[in-house]
């Protein structure tokens, strides 16, 4: 028979356990709050059960798991696999239009002076990279982003501007309208103001640009949610 919740006793006993446990050991901390004592254990780690050497390293801190009211845990040994690329293949997924942001990194070079430097191989390769249509709020939400619009009546897909290989700034105005300034030798060359509408339905994007004679050239689009 299943013990109801009264009677299960409170979980008053005074100390906090902690375990990390590394590709090599295994760290424990005790903490007594009644005496104000911290106590610590150091075990090999045991990789084909965990809590071996998790056990070990609470007994080496002079407690017990009946002592404690509080158990916490954590572990390398998922990153370590990671970087080892010794587990199985490992996808990445994530918001459409940021699939090569986790490739192309912070684009710096940690020995700026060595002509023969090249990049650590990415954990995911791009292949393994895949896009979703949504952006997720704070709060969970989550919102489709694409939108569809009619180029000589055929339906053509709206990601951004893949094809104007031209450096870009990015400045949100308000919730719904972003500009976007493309540059060229530190030249702003043309602006695109991005407007959704306020049922989410729409956007309407405005470009102005100019064109080999140096005439400016305003050009409006109007954008449908894709069903």
């Amino acid at each position: 028979m299943l013990a109801s919740s009264a009677d299960i006793p409170p979980f008053n006993n005074p100390l906090r356990l902690a375990a990390d446990i590394g590709g090599t050991f295994t760290d424990i901390v005790a903490f007594d709050e009644v005496n104000n004592r911290l106590l610590l254990g150091k075990s090999l780690s045991t990789p084909h059960a965990m809590v071996e050497g998790i056990e070990a390293g609470v007994t080496k801190a002079g407690t017990h798991f009946s002592e404690s009211s509080l158990f916490l845990h954590g572990s390398t040994v998922a990153i370590n696999t990671m970087l080892e690329r010794t587990g199985a293949k490992t996808a990445l997924v994530t918001t459409r239009g940021f699939r090569d942001v986790y490739e192309i990194g912070r684009i710096n070079r940690p020995d700026a002076y060595n002509l023969f430097f090249q990049k650590h191989l990415p954990l995911v390769p791009r292949r393994y990279c895949f896009e979703v249509t949504e952006r997720l709020f704070a709060d969970g939400r989550f919102t489709h982003s694409e939108y569809t619009a009619d180029y000589d009546g055929n339906q053509a897909m709206v990601l951004g501007s893949r094809g104007l290989m031209l450096p870009v700034f990015l400045k949100r105005i308000d919730q719904r309208t972003v500009v976007a300034s493309y540059t060229k030798d530190l030249m702003v060359v043309a602006t695109s103001r991005r407007v959704v509408s306020g049922d989410g339905q729409t956007m309407t994007i405005t470009t102005e640009s100019k064109d080999s004679s140096g005439k400016l050239v305003t050009t409006v689009a109007v954008f449908v949610r894709q069903k």
